[in-house]
């Protein structure tokens, strides 16, 4: 929800990557329907019970793959995970910067984005240069509904399908 606000009011493309097995083309295609661009789906079976490293470094790689970024959204967790540390591990492995828990992006600019961080104890106000990570919470935004026609979208929609091999010479 919150990359598809920013592209609605600064412009720009959001593409979704999501390492499932092939089940997780639903969310790909949901994701669409709530104004996502583009989605890509990581399957294969060398993936399946990759750890926070294995899974973040993946998609690292698909991140170079796609070539030149602004920002990335990661949500906190995952539904099979809850350690919050694969979007962090793909800042490090991109070599940006990032700020985790954030439940308030303030401020988006060509060059920079100010968010508010919750960790816990207290609140922190953020600012990143871009190109950077954010890792969300749940309350940072309610995601849209889509609307009709969107989720007919959706269903048309390309998803592609990325395996291990699509990305040998990036890993």
């Amino acid at each position: 929800e919150i990359a598809v606000r920013i592209k609605e009011k600064l412009g720009g493309r959001v593409t979704a990557i999501s390492m499932a097995p092939p089940h997780g083309e639903k969310a790909l295609r949901d994701a669409i329907a709530r104004g996502v661009d583009r989605a890509i789906l990581l399957t294969d079976r060398r993936f399946a019970g990759a750890d926070t490293l294995a899974t973040s470094y993946t998609l690292a790689s698909a991140i170079k793959k796609l070539g030149h970024f602004d920002l990335i959204v990661c949500g906190e967790k995952s539904v099979d995970g809850d350690t919050g540390q694969v979007g962090p591990e793909v800042a490090e492995h991109l070599g940006i910067p990032h700020a985790s828990y954030v439940v308030e992006v303030k401020e988006v600019e060509k060059d920079r984005i100010v968010v508010v961080s919750d960790l816990g104890n207290a609140y922190y106000l953020l600012k990143l240069k871009l190109p950077a990570l954010i890792s969300v919470t749940k309350e940072v935004a309610i995601p849209r509904k889509p609307k009709f026609k969107d989720v007919l979208r959706a269903r048309k929609a390309m998803i592609e399908v990325w395996s291990a091999d699509d990305l040998k010479d990036i890993i």
